[in-house]
């Protein structure tokens, strides 16, 4: 439950989309 409360209460919704974006492209590559 801690991990989803964390991952739910994100700091920056916005700042974080992108992150999350740019880590999965990173990946797929």
């Amino acid at each position: 439950m801690t991990t989803y409360r964390a991952a739910y209460i994100p700091p920056e919704p916005g700042s974080n989309g992108v992150g999350v974006l740019l880590t999965t492209h990173e990946h797929c590559t």
